[in-house]
């Protein structure tokens, strides 16, 4: 259903967001097409409005150094996750990674959680979560294509594998079932563009509880042709989600503030978005990661007004 949803908002969004601006700024916007509800190119009101974007200043070209030896980094020395990492044997990791993780999973490590993560190669990352998430009734499981994976498996440590693939959709049905709902998912997979939209478009509804965090990695990988295999690259569907958690403020009957503010008679009752507008928390950006957080359904966003 949410792919489905993705695909049909992938063109609808933007041309949409587009006409929404022009009539309350009066921008020029390019004629879209009846079945998108905009209008025909003489209904597009003349003012144009100023371009503006980011500085050149801004966007010089600097040069940017290597580090001699990240191994010996003295910010990543600060972060336990590092330093756990450096003790289990195998496996690789971006050292941009660490302050990302630190970031998004900080808060949780104490909790009992229920963890998915897609990828296990070595299953070296199964050991790291395994170690960073101290609670003892922690649960980790690892998805893998690879049958030898299931080596990895330590069920005394509450650290499953199970073998499928991460396009699977009757796999992480049963993944789901057996282990889940999960607090965290963690795509660490193919690294192919269509098969992390595709994993996150199953799992997001019925896969991750509300509050859980899903988080993608590797996402310079949608930039370089060996993995690019859709139009659409994961960093370019987390831009629509960008557009989508704030689709409310241009539906049709919002006019400014008065819509949303407590109390006002204007105030809307209700208002029709789309399933994700009313399930995403926040998403944050990183260098090559990306950590959607969940939330229950709840209310409208409203204009509070302290008497």
């Amino acid at each position: 259903m949410i792919g489905r949803l993705l695909v049909q908002l992938a063109k609808a969004i933007p041309a949409f967001v587009a006409y929404k601006v022009s009539k309350t700024f009066g921008r020029r916007t390019p004629a879209l097409h009846p079945s998108l509800g905009g209008p025909d190119s003489t209904g597009a009101a003349d003012l144009v409005l100023p371009q503006i974007g980011l500085d050149s200043r801004l966007t010089r070209i600097t040069s940017w150094l290597a580090e001699a030896n990240p191994f010996e980094s003295a910010e990543l020395e600060r972060l336990p996750l590092f330093k756990l990492w450096l003790g289990i044997p195998e496996g690789h990791k971006w050292s941009q990674y660490f302050y990302a993780y630190t970031a998004v999973f900080e808060s949780q490590r104490l909790r009992p959680l229920r963890i998915l993560e897609i990828g296990v190669f070595y299953g070296s990352s199964l050991s790291l979560w395994r170690g960073y998430f101290a609670h003892p009734d922690t649960v980790i499981v690892g998805i893998d294509i690879e049958p030898v994976c299931a080596q990895s498996e330590n069920p005394n440590a509450n650290v499953h594998v199970r073998i499928g693939s991460q396009v699977d959709a009757v796999f992480l049905d049963r993944v789901v079932k057996e282990f889940g709902p999960f607090d965290i998912i963690i795509d660490d997979g193919s690294h192919q563009s269509s098969h992390m939209i595709t994993s996150f478009n199953h799992l997001f509804e019925a896969g991750l509880k509300d509050d859980g965090i899903y988080l993608v990695e590797d996402l310079h990988s949608n930039f370089w042709s060996t993995y690019r295999d859709s139009e659409l690259s994961f960093i370019d569907v987390c831009k629509q989600l960008v557009d989508l958690i704030h689709v409310h403020y241009i539906q049709p009957g919002v006019e400014g503030i008065g819509s949303f503010w407590h109390g006002r008679e204007e105030q809307l009752k209700s208002i029709d978005v789309t399933f994700l507008t009313t399930r995403i928390r926040e998403i944050r950006f990183f260098d090559s990661i990306v950590a959607i957080t969940k939330k229950a359904p709840g209310y409208v966003p409203s204009l509070m007004r302290k008497p």
